[in-house]
């Protein structure tokens, strides 16, 4: 489960962040970024099983469509706290990640990663 989402230059997510509970719903105005939070969520979990090319080209996006048009960064920052089940009881991760978006050439590279379970590198 999602614990902790923090985003910053993602679509139209600057400076975001949300925590959410077992039972949380996202609401609001049109075009307040309802559905840039849930794909957000479905790129990080996108990320963990494909190149960013591949994502890019299977949800029709470009580099810079996923880039904030909000703020001048060619940088996109991810944080999330998620908690999983396991035999051995609940598994904490604290995760992040930095990308860095080449709009001219169509790529988005990984900078720097982080993770962190249950407070162990």
């Amino acid at each position: 489960m999602f614990r902790k989402l923090k985003v910053d230059n993602f679509k139209s997510l600057v400076d975001f962040s949300v925590e959410f509970t077992p039972m949380s719903v996202i609401i609001g105005n049109n075009a307040t970024g309802k559905s840039s939070v849930l794909q957000a969520i479905d790129f990080l979990c996108g990320s963990v099983k494909e190149d960013f090319g591949i994502m890019l080209e299977r949800r029709n996006w470009t580099a810079d469509n996923i880039k904030s048009k909000l703020i001048n960064s060619n940088k996109i920052h991810f944080e999330s706290n998620i908690l999983l089940p396991s035999k051995e009881g609940k598994l904490e991760y604290d995760w992040s990640m930095v990308l860095s978006i080449y709009s001219d050439e169509n790529e988005v590279s990984l900078l720097s990663e982080r993770l962190v379970c249950n407070g162990t590198q």
